[in-house]
């Protein structure tokens, strides 16, 4: 079901990815949301009809959220204009210094995520998330977060884009849809399975962050409605 929401998204931006940014994030980030919240309080209610149980995430979640985001942003843009002016086409394809600059950015997004992704389940449950008392917590998570995230959401993501790429060289992926008009029963079942392996990653991401925070802080002994309500 979010995976369609996420693609009708997409065909309102009309291919406008400038368009289509906010509203992505902010249904990635409620995803997000849901994903922590459920693994936190060990959530067993139904999350297809409207549950008093589970509250908007507050100002807190969307700063911890999207702090490794742009992070990662300024970090890949970085590294893409630094390799884009030491290397020339003689040295590197532009698409491999763009596919270097992606993957020491997704590097340095498991070492933000390791250093500082306990906020993001410390934001969900309304708890302190200022860095003083998040960095107290990532003596203890650091490396169990750092590997965790190499071998699942890493490995799966490694061996997911490695399996679109080489489907791509082949020239069996379908084009993506530009708008309503365009759409097929090839290229939109496409788009949405693109949607649910990156919402599963994400899923994986906050299973890792919210079980090490757990780790450390322990499951929280109050209520869903308590929380809800903060």
């Amino acid at each position: 079901m979010i995976s369609l929401l996420s693609f009708g998204i997409e065909l309102w931006a009309a291919g406008k990815p400038s368009k289509s940014l906010v509203p992505t994030l902010l249904l990635h980030g409620y995803i997000i949301y849901i994903f922590h919240f459920c693994i936190l309080t060990d959530f067993k209610g139904s999350l297809l009809t409207k549950n008093a149980n589970i509250g908007n995430p507050k100002m807190r979640f969307w700063l911890a959220f999207s702090l490794p985001l742009i992070a990662l942003m300024v970090m890949t843009f970085s590294i893409a204009m630094i390799l884009a002016t030491q290397l020339t086409e003689d040295t590197v394809a532009p698409s491999l210094s763009k596919f270097a600059a992606l993957l020491c950015g997704i590097v340095i997004l498991w070492f933000l995520l390791s250093l500082v992704g306990t906020m993001i389940p410390a934001a969900v449950l309304n708890k302190p998330i200022a860095l003083g008392v998040t960095l107290r917590r990532t003596r203890k998570t650091f490396f169990p977060i750092f590997w965790r995230l190499l071998v699942g959401p890493g490995l799966y993501g490694a061996i997911t884009f490695s399996a679109l790429a080489v489907m791509a060289m082949k020239e069996i992926v379908p084009n993506p849809p530009a708008g309503f008009s365009d759409v097929t029963l090839t290229n939109g079942a496409y788009s949405v399975l693109i949607n649910f392996l990156s919402f599963y990653t994400s899923a994986l991401t906050a299973a890792v962050l919210s079980m090490a925070y757990l780790r450390v802080e322990g499951r929280p002994n109050a209520d869903h409605t308590t929380l809800a309500s903060h």
